[in-house]
């Protein structure tokens, strides 16, 4: 029967993902373990259940039907296991998390030292990434992400508004004529986040004039907003910057706002983890602190000085 357990396992893990590999990392496996599972079920039942290539893997018609009732089994096995747990049952195991540089240190990496001093039985890891990895490819518990881009399957939840603005030295901008318009950025120096595109032009909001589509020539290309805005700093351009990463700067006058009225398009700051009806109490508890810091406070108050209450 555990063996049973072990092989349907395998195979849920493997038609949700089509991969062994990822379906290996989500299970702590060796992807070879995962894939003798699969073909122990498969021999035992006497059906292809999974059709394989170089490149992926698809459920057969079989292989289909077949998942609805292990995903069903799998899923009350874990509920009758949950419902004989004690209601103050602690976190524990390694949580794995990714998150952008800039965000990580200002803002995730205090919130998990709280995590863990509240759950010390959880053994942390915090990976700084400027790129936007998938967590179920990769390994990590919770993708944390600053950046639009594709989501897939993958679940969510909404942290905050990511607001960002205009930014430059003063000193820079006393060297040129006043800027009131986009069109103007081309002449001058910008500071481009890699991430966002070749770095052509930028996508700018008016809320009365509506959209412009301002072209650029980017001076200083890079893939990390703290750099952005010590290049900002000394003086060397205009950049598209993150108010959580720049309040400070802005309330000693050391960076100020170009084109006040003219914003880049909102998103949200994400947390991404894998999909599922059950989620494990040590990424459930990470993911309810963060929104609850998020919600309280907001993104740009988090970086002010942390007091203990």
């Amino acid at each position: 029967m555990v063996d049973r357990y072990a092989n349907m396992e395998a195979f849920v893990h493997v038609a949700e993902l089509n991969s062994f590999s990822a379906a290996a990392r989500r299970l702590g496996l060796s992807k070879s373990v995962v894939s003798k599972r699969v073909d122990q079920l498969e021999t035992h039942l006497g059906v292809q259940l999974l059709r394989r290539t170089t490149r992926v893997v698809h459920t057969t018609e079989a292989g289909r039907r077949y998942h609805l009732f292990c995903r069903d089994i799998l899923d009350q096995i874990a509920a009758a296991d949950n419902a004989l747990k004690r209601e103050d049952d602690e976190p524990e195991g390694h949580l794995r998390i990714s998150c952008p540089t800039a965000l990580g240190s200002r803002i995730i990496g205090p919130i998990a030292c709280d995590y863990q001093e509240r759950y010390p039985r959880v053994r942390l890891s915090l990976l700084l990434l400027d790129r936007n990895p998938n967590p179920i490819e990769e390994g990590f518990d919770i993708s944390i992400w600053d950046q639009p881009g594709a989501r897939g399957n993958l679940a969510h939840r909404r942290l905050a508004p990511l607001n960002r603005v205009l930014v430059a030295a003063p000193d820079y901008l006393a060297k040129f004529e006043p800027i009131t318009h986009p069109n103007q950025l081309y002449a001058h120096q910008t500071i481009h986040y890699q991430y966002l595109g070749e770095g052509r032009d930028w996508r700018l909001e008016h809320p009365r004039h509506g959209r412009s589509l301002a072209r650029i020539q980017p001076s200083f290309v890079t893939n990390n907003g703290m750099l952005m805005r010590d290049v900002a700093l000394a003086g060397k351009g205009i950049a598209i910057l993150p108010m959580f990463l720049i309040e400070r700067e802005l309330a000693t006058q050391k960076l100020a706002v170009v084109l006040p009225d003219w914003r880049p398009p909102a998103y949200h700051i994400l947390a991404l983890y894998a999909a599922g009806r059950q989620t494990a109490t040590k990424t459930r508890c990470f993911l309810e602190m963060l929104q609850g810091a998020f919600q309280t406070q907001g993104a740009a108050a988090l970086t002010s000085p942390r007091q203990k209450s």
